[in-house]
């Protein structure tokens, strides 16, 4: 009996190891966004902070400086607004990149298995073929 081969093993091959490389480039993409996502957290807490300092006191200074940190804190919540826009580009050209690795690698993963399935099917006729065989040149020899 002769072994089994795929003649597009090399191609299964680099097709899911490019699959593994964009499932590794969203992994790292989807990390960003939530670095971003944890800073834009980290300034609403920082916002929430300065207003509870800033409340019930009648200085002048302290809400003069408690305006500029607001509107420091404001033009980084936008940069990292445009940031988090960015991210969700790239993550989901990363999510359809990898979609299109999948769909290529799962194209020749079925291939593989229809081959194989002939195979075993081709494999099971010859050994029917071969028992028949068998039994055919004993029961002749027999009598």
């Amino acid at each position: 009996m002769k072994k089994f081969t795929f003649s597009l093993e090399k191609i299964l091959g680099i097709r899911q190891f490019q699959q593994e490389q964009a499932e590794l480039e969203l992994g790292r993409a989807l990390s960003v966004r939530e670095g971003i996502a944890k800073k834009m957290s980290l300034l609403a807490r920082q916002h929430v902070s300065a207003v509870g300092q800033t409340v019930g006191t009648t200085d002048l200074g302290i809400l003069s400086n408690a305006q500029h940190y607001f509107r420091f804190l404001d033009m980084q919540k936008e940069q990292l607004l445009g940031e988090l826009a960015q991210a969700d580009i790239t993550v989901e050209q990363k999510r359809l990149a990898l979609q299109k690795a999948m769909q290529k690698c799962s194209s020749i993963t079925k291939l593989r298995e229809k081959q194989y399935e002939r195979y075993c099917h081709e494999e099971n006729i010859e050994e029917e073929k071969l028992t028949d065989d068998i039994v055919t040149s004993r029961f002749r020899n027999g009598m």
